[in-house]
């Protein structure tokens, strides 16, 4: 080896990834055993460090649990460090808990819920942080997954166990929220109850003073009460590479009495009014309250644009409701929404699946490729049956870092009864592992409004932490399965896109890449490179040197050498040309640095290549020799190499060209590794 000083470091990390056998949801009720069953909770993401917040957790269990007369069956919920303990006797103190069923027992972060009995099929409902404010919960302080470990027990001769997938949020760091903006412009919806809404002075809800907008008599029964829409907020201006992450609503209002069931509906347009959101209630002031419906996380099941934000298209629509609607009367005193966003980086926007394959949707699972409404995919009386679609062609950049994941479902059901609701999870991996569930349960019997977006862009990861290459379509599947406590239930897809929000990688920093072929041919044949060179393409990473004391291989005083590209193969990491600045002369490009033996490289175009040596190199050995042969370094094989400080020499060799540097060959009995020379130290001054 000959050197001018010292030597320059050329290392190349093997990394062994192992799969693991985990326990994956199925959408099959486990037979009778402690553990069983299926828990999810919403919402699924918080911010750092927010107080306030409600998690509502529904167990479904898998098979009866309990028999009642002293025979109980068990829940538990363990919160993670850095939340609210949970407690159950301070109404005003944070991690307030509630069950509407069973009692509850407390032990630092778990909750434990007995009841005596609960049917297959049914829910139980654990409500955490009850009533938000100052009984809410208060989230960890560090970004990451908040995994909630849920443990069932079917009755008093068993014990807690884990189930197969405990509920989990996503915590992000706090969105940004404009400030509230108030309507301008206001009008009563005509045929909703008596059809005049708050008929006097309406434009009172504009100004926070205490004068209110009244709606006298509220005009209809129990579920068509008066209804009223305000609109013109000015718009919502969201900054470039941010998304919309949630809307909040204000309300200041109160009824006369609160004798009856009664409330105050409140929906949101994007479109005018033609189409309208999931719904959000709150019931029951008898003294001027201000409510806050929505929230920083809360996207009204709909996934939202600036331009949906705009005075033309932006409506909130109230709806008055009571079953004492002859005598009950709503005073508004005001009404104000926020929009919060969060940076989102570059968004794909709807993109729809090409393939499926289950059972559940058996009859006409094509037509939930896209939303054209000239049909649906059709579930008959198909109750734990799971379908999965695949083939989003998504193309994200290598590098790019996965903000969040949202998938949308168009469904409905043939009826409401009991419990239903589709769960949906991801796989990053062709289908072998599985995210942890998220579930559309906004149960509705017909299609005029059938969308759940579940995740958001900012901040849903879905428990794992994706890479770009796992959501291509040979790793990413969307698997769907139908749930109901009732064998007599159908379920209706009209549509199930994705979209994923990414932050692009940063721009590559100048300085020497590699040049090993990666997404092109490597040998005559047809064996694909997947060398790590490519910043830009390709899944295999690269290798990089950072541009510093002169540090090369080649012929000083050449500091030439000292590649400044942004990519591999000279800053294209494009193939062919595979040569861009690596062969020939050592003295007239001394990028090389090799001396011996001969190199070669490929030329042609590409279902015409040819294997070509270097020109005009005066070699003394024109090749290596055969595989399993000993080299002598310096006399089979040299490279000059230029360097001012300490360093090392790191050598790998394809040896089974298979494309990859990694594992071994077998010489007679003997492994023999491709990293072949490893940390080659050259003295100082050598």
């Amino acid at each position: 080896m000959r050197t001018k000083r010292r030597l320059i470091t050329v290392i190349t990390a093997l990394v062994l990834i192992a799969a693991l056998a985990v326990p994956v949801l199925s959408p099959t009720p486990a037979l009778a055993a402690d553990g069983s069953g299926i828990c999810t909770v919403t919402p699924t993401g918080v911010a750092t460090s927010s107080t306030g917040n409600t998690l509502t957790f529904t167990f479904t269990a898998a098979e009866n649990m309990g028999s009642g007369s002293g025979n109980d069956g068990y829940i538990s919920i363990t919160m993670p460090s850095g939340w609210s303990a949970p407690q159950g006797s301070s109404g005003s103190a944070a991690g307030y808990t509630t069950a509407p069923s069973g009692s509850l027992s407390f032990s630092g972060q778990t909750v434990t819920c007995t009841f005596s009995s609960l049917d297959s099929g049914s829910p139980l409902t654990v409500v955490y942080g009850s009533g938000g404010g100052t009984s809410g919960a208060t989230a960890q302080s560090t970004t990451g997954t908040a995994t909630f470990l849920t443990k069932s027990q079917i009755n008093d001769s068993g014990s807690l166990v884990e189930i197969a997938s405990s509920p989990q949020v996503t915590v992000c760091d706090p969105p940004t929220c404009t400030g509230w903006q108030v309507p301008s412009a206001n009008a009563a919806v005509a045929g909703a109850g008596d059809g005049n809404g708050f008929e006097t002075s309406p434009g009172n809800a504009y100004v926070d003073d205490s004068t209110f907008a009244e709606n006298i008599d509220n005009g209809a029964d129990k579920l068509d009460g008066d209804q009223h829409i305000y609109s013109a907020f000015g718009g919502f201006t969201i900054p470039a590479n941010n998304c919309i992450s949630g809307i909040e609503v204000r309300l200041d209002w109160y009824l006369d009495s609160n004798s009856g069931s009664n409330g105050m509906i409140v929906d949101l347009s994007w479109d005018g009014g033609t189409s309208w959101s999931a719904v959000s209630i709150d019931s029951e002031p008898t003294s001027e309250a201000t409510v806050y419906l929505g929230g920083c996380g809360d996207l009204w099941n709909h996934s939202w644009t600036e331009s949906e934000l705009s005075n033309a298209n932006f409506q909130v629509r109230l709806t008055c409701i009571s079953d004492y609607w002859k005598n009950r009367d709503f005073y508004l005193d005001y009404l104000a929404v926020r929009v919060c966003y969060c940076e989102c980086g570059t968004c794909t926007g709807w993109t729809n699946p090409s393939s499926n394959s289950g059972t559940a949707f058996d009859t006409d699972p094509t037509y939930a490729y896209a939303n054209e409404g000239d049909g649906y995919a059709y579930n008959d009386n198909g109750r734990y049956q799971s379908h999965t679609y695949y083939d989003y062609g998504l193309s994200i950049p290598a590098g790019a870092t996965i903000n969040g994941i949202q998938v949308r479902l168009d469904w409905w059901l043939s009826s409401t009864r009991d419990t239903n609701y589709i769960g949906v999870d991801l796989s990053w991996d062709g289908g072998n592992s599985w995210t942890s569930t998220k579930s559309a349960s906004t149960e509705r019997t017909d299609d005029g409004n059938p969308t759940d977006v579940l995740g958001d862009p900012c901040c849903s990861n879905w428990g794992h932490n994706w890479t770009a290459a796992e959501l291509n379509n040979d790793n990413f599947r969307v698997r769907l399965y139908c749930y109901s406590s009732s064998d007599k239930r159908d379920f209706y897809l009209d549509w199930v896109p994705v979209s994923v929000c990414y932050t692009e990688p940063a721009p590559p920093v100048p300085g020497d890449y590699g040049d090993a072929p990666e997404g092109a041919i490597a040998y005559l044949d047809a064996t694909m490179g997947q060398f790590p060179t490519c910043v830009t393409t390709g899944p295999a990473g690269w290798i990089y040197h950072g541009i510093g004391p002169p540090v090369f291989f080649g012929f000083p005083p050449a500091i030439s050498a000292l590649d400044f590209e942004t990519d591999g193969n000279a800053g294209t990491c494009a193939f062919p040309p595979y040569d861009q600045d690596e062969c020939g002369l050592v003295v007239v490009n001394p990028d090389s640095g090799l001396l011996w033996p001969q190199p070669y490289t490929i030329v042609g175009s590409p279902g015409s290549e040819s294997i070509a040596t270097c020109p005009d190199v005066p070699y003394v050995t024109p090749y290596l020799g055969q595989a399993c042969q000993t080299a002598v370094w310096s006399f089979n094989v040299d490279i000059w190499v230029t360097t001012d400080v300490p360093a090392f020499v790191n050598v790998l060799i394809d040896w089974n060209q298979d494309g990859m540097w990694g594992g071994s060959s077998t010489c007679s009995v003997t492994p023999v590794p491709e990293h072949v020379l490893v940390n080659f130290p050259v003295p100082v001054g050598s």
